[in-house]
């Protein structure tokens, strides 16, 4: 089965993680760098984290320069890979010398120790890792996490491919394409070059990938960004927290953070069935936009770099998915409002406008007919919420100290990056990404296509629409996809970070970073969180999960047995989410990814519920004994200490547990390579029957009727009115040509041969239907005899022949056509007529039959039969048949009782019937008594398939 990317190549699993090597450690190398340079202390998390962004960042720069402005792109990819090879060997020296310097040190430490029973402020660092007797936390922590990384790589690894529609459809076409035109400048596969505007990180991403390593490298590197999104949350969520706690209990509660985002459903969704698509990145880079915010947010003189990086995370962002350019506009502005306006109210009015302004253009533009429009209403209120969260945040900086000196704006140059792709968007095509134009046309056009694929009452829809456009802040608790059972937790940690909004300017980021979310959540993304729709409620899993640790913690330092009942919550959940919330899609034996269980409603239960009020009942009694107990029973109380075996025991009864709740996925290991080679039973409402004859056919461009997998499979363009961009730009004006001269001349000038239609046994047949009552092009080219048709199980395939295209007509007057049995043959200009006058009792295989060469080249061909019944009495059976030179049958088809009306069949024939070999052609009319049959043939043609 021919594919664009080598679906049937072997999969190698060293270098599928190669790049993930490369470019991790090419970032950390570039992180240390830095802080040599500037001479600030190297922490390696810290030099990971920024590294990696800034290597994305200069990843995507230098697509931007030479695969939209120029088009040298490969040559980009060759040297990129060069550059990050050279930057692995320097990181492995540093890493190196780092261990080392760990081990001398550490035995120095030790040493000096058991000399002096002191610990020097030289050794302080060292005392973390050294005393495991208080670490023991953070370590099992880190194991913790890494276990449930191993299981997000192996559902990564092994769900199957076809489970990835959006990137069999759209991302991976275009990263092919981005190689074959040596930039993001043609598209060869959808039709329309605007599709290739999309933003392009992901695209650029796996192009490189294609580039430089196999195939499998794809589908493994989405584990890259889990792990950096997980750091980031962990990173973020102790910048929340260190405020408020001490930094051990800090780092701990950051790792239930991690841990709570990795076991989250919505995220375990997105993993399992939409790792080859934005989401995951655009995770990472939104939840690196809030960490380097927190950053900011944290000190009285926040560091420049932080603003040289939440820009980078910023202009990443946006060229990740659409959502992300109006988040980045609102936490563009948003900065300025709650860290540089100090003392100056209208400023920071002004700046809560500003970075809400694409949500009032959005409503007025939009809904400016609607005289009470609850969308912008809700938008006003939230941005008076805004401000006054604003005012109640104290360590705020003069504006002067932004904007001055003028140098400063070097800080923002990163968002130059997308400030590019988008101006050559709007010169190109008027419009900012293809989704979003400023074309009065495009949506006009776009509006009869969602007419062709409607398929409800339009009054349903619209209040569907206007009940999911209200911000629903109750799913984000309630919804089975982000963890209901963690339900009272939540809600007792939102409920702190607004009591203490006051005290934490960390708590109030959190508030209006929510905000935000809901908002766009709510306009442009229809609140959805089902199916698909999943994607955009993950969004919140990182803020989500800082309201649950925020609710966990009960003190500034938390005991032994606080700590491990935490554990045991991320524990029971994983167990729970794997065996109640999520159903595993498996068909014959492959693993297909989760989705939320069908079978049950995707608001929580009163089990769910149940089970939240129970994890929930240790913090009333906790908050029960802080109200009734004495001061020395409190004492005693803290006092009490688990002996550091039972803690040792119980953190590994716990990761056993863990290990083995994971196991509840119901993954089979299966070699990517057969879980790629065939598709599930009816995949895509059986499109394979349609890329199963174009990867046997002759060249040439398809117009199909929603059929998009066609580009992937068969490496051609397929014109689909799938997509708007195609629909807009290339198909409306083709299916709406009523002039049949001018429509073929559209398919030749746009080298289209195939049209892909949807036929009466299809689920899709409804958009043909109003199709036809849009247009007559499906009804012209069902009457046009240049149009051969080829009926599948589910689509109908119209190969366009014109008549002086090569073919072979099998009546016409070069080729004699004899008879056998009872059968007469009249042969005249136009058809052949058999009559079949029998009363013999017996079986009698009465034919016609021709004996001749096909001088074609060696194809694939095509047999075109149309005829007609004109009488028959008593029954018969009909019978198409092709036998070659030593009379052994190649091909054979039962044509069935005739009826009265004309019909037309196009079967494609057996690869081993080549051109300039003899064969004979057999029409059957077996009759069995008393018959008479006249069975008048008008095409019986061989052509090219």
């Amino acid at each position: 089965m021919p594919s664009i990317i080598g679906i049937d190549e072997v999969v190698n699993p060293l270098i599928s993680f190669m790049p993930i090597i490369l470019i991790t450690i090419s970032g950390y190398t570039i992180g240390n760098i830095v802080c040599k340079v500037r001479k600030v202390h190297s922490n390696f998390t810290k030099d990971l984290v920024y590294g990696n962004v800034a290597l994305n960042f200069i990843f995507i720069l230098g697509f931007i320069i030479f695969g939209v402005l120029t088009f040298t792109v490969n040559e980009y990819f060759t040297v990129f890979m060069y550059i990050i090879v050279g930057l692995t060997i320097l990181g492995a020296y540093f890493l190196a010398k780092k261990l080392l310097l760990y081990v001398t040190n550490r035995d120095m430490f030790n040493s000096h120790l058991n000399k002096s029973g002191k610990v020097t402020a030289r050794n302080k660092n060292l005392l973390f890792i050294v005393d495991t007797n208080k670490n023991i936390f953070i370590i099992f922590g880190i194991a913790l996490i890494a276990t449930i990384l191993a299981f997000h790589a192996v559902i990564i690894y092994y769900h199957t491919i076809y489970s990835e529609y959006d990137s069999l459809y759209l991302f991976l076409p275009i990263s092919k394409s981005i190689l074959l035109g040596n930039g993001l400048n043609h598209d060869f596969y959808f039709g329309s070059d605007v599709n290739m505007r999309f933003p392009p990180f992901v695209q650029a991403v796996n192009a490189w990938l294609l580039h430089s390593f196999e195939h499998s490298s794809i589908r493994m590197f989405p584990i890259y960004y889990v792990f950096f999104a997980t750091l980031l949350v962990y990173s973020f969520a102790r910048n929340v927290l260190i405020k408020t706690s001490n930094k051990g209990d800090a780092s701990f509660f950051a790792l239930i953070s991690s841990s709570a985002f990795l076991i989250t459903p919505a995220i375990l969704v997105i993993s399992s069935r939409f790792s080859l698509q934005q989401d995951i990145p655009f995770i990472f880079f939104l939840t690196a936009s809030f960490y380097f915010l927190s950053e900011i947010m944290r000190y009285d003189k926040p560091a420049k770099v932080n603003l040289l990086m939440l820009s980078s995370s910023l202009a990443l962002m946006i060229l990740t998915r659409e959502i992300g350019l109006l988040i980045a506009i609102a936490i563009f502005f948003i900065l300025p409002a709650i860290k540089y306006t100090e003392g100056n109210l209208k400023l920071r009015f002004l700046f809560t406008v500003l970075s809400l302004l694409p949500f009032y253009f959005y409503y007025l533009f939009f809904y400016s007919s609607d005289p009470i429009n609850s969308g912008l209403i809700i938008v006003i209120l939230s941005n008076l919420a805004i401000f006054y969260i604003a005012t109640k945040i104290k360590n705020q900086n003069k504006f002067s100290s932004l904007v001055k000196p003028v140098n400063n704006f070097k800080y923002i140059t990163p968002l130059f990056v997308p400030v590019i792709f988008i101006a050559t968007n709007l010169i190109i095509f008027n419009g900012v990404y293809p989704d979003i134009t400023f074309s009065d046309k495009f949506y006009e056009i776009i509006n009869l296509q969602l007419d062709i694929f409607a398929n409800q009452n339009d009054d349903h829809v619209e209040f569907i629409d206007r009940i999911e456009g209200f911000p629903r802040l109750d799913i984000l608790f309630l919804a089975t996809a982000i963890g209901g059972i963690f339900i009272i937790l939540k809600l007792v940690g939102l409920g702190k970070i607004v009591y203490q909004l006051k005290s934490n300017f960390q708590y109030s980021l959190i508030i209006i970073l929510m905000i935000f979310l809901l908002i766009a959540w709510a306009s442009l993304l229809q609140s959805g969180f089902k199916t698909s729709n999943i994607r955009h409620v993950a969004y919140f899993v990182p803020l989500l999960t800082l309201l649950l640790v925020v609710g966990m913690k009960t003190d500034r330092e938390s005991s032994a047995y606080w700590k491990i009942f935490c554990y045991s919550v991320i524990v029971f959940a994983t167990y729970y989410f794997l065996s109640y919330s999520l159903h595993p899609l498996v068909n014959n034996s492959k693993f297909e990814g989760f989705t939320i269980d069908p079978f049950r409603n995707p608001i929580m239960t009163s089990t769910d519920l149940a089970f939240g009020i129970i994890l929930a009942l240790p913090l009333l009694l906790i908050a029960i004994k802080k109200v009734k107990r004495f001061q020395n029973r409190k004492e005693n109380f803290k006092a009490l200490k688990f002996p550091f075996a039972v803690i040792v025991a119980a953190l590994s009864i716990l990761l056993a547990f863990q290990t083995y709740a994971l196991t509840f996925s119901e993954i089979a290991i299966i070699i990517p390579q057969m879980q790629d080679h065939l598709p599930s039973p009816g995949w895509e409402n059986n499109v394979f029957e349609v890329v199963n004859y174009l990867s046997a056919s002759e060249k040439g461009n398809v117009l199909a009727v929603r059929a998009p997998a066609i580009p992937f499979f068969t490496n051609r363009t397929s014109f689909d009115l799938y997509y708007p961009q195609s629909f807009a730009y290339s198909i409306y004006d083709i299916i709406s040509n009523n002039n049949s001269t001018s429509f073929k001349q559209s398919l030749t000038e746009n080298g289209i041969r195939y049209i892909v239609i949807p036929n009466e046994k299809s689920s899709l047949f409804y958009m043909v239907e109003n199709l036809m009552k849009k247009t007559r092009f499906v009804q012209s080219i069902s009457a046009d005899n240049d149009f051969q048709k080829i009926e599948l199980g589910n689509f109908n395939i119209y190969k366009y022949s014109p008549i002086s295209a090569s073919k072979i007509d099998l009546i016409d007057k070069n080729h004699v056509w004899n008879s056998f049995g009872k059968t007469q043959v009249e042969q005249s200009r136009d058809n052949l007529t058999l009559r079949v006058d029998t009363s013999e009792r017996g079986r009698e295989y009465n034919r016609a039959y021709l004996q001749t060469k096909l001088d074609l080249e060696n194809k694939p061909f095509l047999l075109s039969f149309r005829y007609d019944a004109e009488t028959s009495v008593g029954n018969a059976t009909y019978l198409l048949e092709i036998r070659d030179n030593t009379s052994r049958i190649v091909f054979d088809k039962k044509i069935g009782e005739l009826s009265s009306s004309s019909t037309h069949h196009t079967f494609m024939l057996p690869n081993n019937i080549v051109g300039g070999i003899p064969y004979e052609f057999r029409i059957y009319v077996i009759t069995e008594g008393i018959s008479y049959h006249s069975l008048i043939v008008k095409e019986l043609s061989v052509s090219y398939a």
